[in-house]
């Protein structure tokens, strides 16, 4: 039979089965507890519970957790959407320039500019919201975020040609450079946005380890930079400092506004 842990903190419901997860659940708390407190606004409530399940509901044997997901985490139906932001920082404290302003753009920039078009692309990543949101929770990742990176690169799709762009390099909603990954599922797919999500996760952890003084704004920018561009061009924080990271968090504060 395998076990199940169950943590809320401070509204947030984090679940996991098996051996491998309840441990790796077990030393979260301890970790996490005083920065879910702070970014959620209140005291965090926590709870464990321990539980046997039937063997059968996992389709693995005593002591393992094949056939389930050894640590997963989602959020509590009750809890105000804008209060989740998953594990790399709130959107909605951090500066931004929004759309690069220049002479070709001088009516369509700045926030206002990033503003405009995100909410051109509402009713086209309106069919994507609940996947988006289902998404960036597995990976912790900030669905305005995901939200905002599908909206600039693709508008939610409306570009593409078969799924790629014009050049037929980059694949999908989230506009993976095959030169750099090789894409998965359709392009419209959960397969290819959990993908996506853990691609930009991954290159917000290289830049965690590779600039450890950096806060926690520079290092969600630095891997909005990477997942556009690559982590080896990123040596100062003035190289994080460009227009589709600016856009791409404009646009995502105002997801977060429409529920995302």
């Amino acid at each position: 039979m395998g076990q199940k842990i169950t943590l809320t903190l401070g509204g947030i419901e984090f679940q996991a089965t098996g051996t491998a997860g309840v441990k790796a659940l077990r030393q979260k708390p301890a970790q996490q507890v005083q920065d879910w407190s702070r970014e959620v606004g209140q005291e965090a409530v926590t709870t464990i519970q321990m539980s046997r399940e039937a063997n059968v509901a996992h389709g693995g044997s005593k002591g393992t957790s094949r056939g389930s997901s050894p640590f997963l985490h989602s959020i509590n139906p009750h809890l105000h959407p804008r209060l989740y932001h998953g594990c790399y920082g709130d959107i909605m404290t951090m500066e931004t320039s929004g759309a690069l302003c220049n002479i070709k753009s001088l009516l369509h920039c700045g926030i206002r500019g990033s503003e405009m078009f995100a909410e051109m692309d509402l009713r086209t990543l309106k069919p994507y919201q609940t996947l988006i949101k289902e998404v960036g929770q597995r990976h912790c990742v900030d669905p305005a975020l995901v939200a905002a990176i599908i909206s600039r690169e693709s508008h939610g799709g409306a570009v593409l040609q078969n799924g790629w762009d014009h050049r037929g390099l980059k694949f999908g909603l989230m506009q993976l450079d095959k030169q750099i990954c090789h894409p998965i599922g359709a392009w419209d797919s959960k397969e290819h946005l959990l993908q996506g999500v853990e691609i930009l996760a991954d290159r917000i952890k290289a830049i965690q380890k590779k600039f450890p003084t950096w806060n926690t704004a520079q290092h969600l920018k630095g891997g909005l930079s990477a997942f556009k561009s690559g982590i080896e061009g990123i040596d100062t924080t003035a190289d994080i400092d460009d227009d589709f990271v600016n856009d791409v968090i404009a646009r995502a504060k105002f997801y977060r506004r429409q529920g995302y």
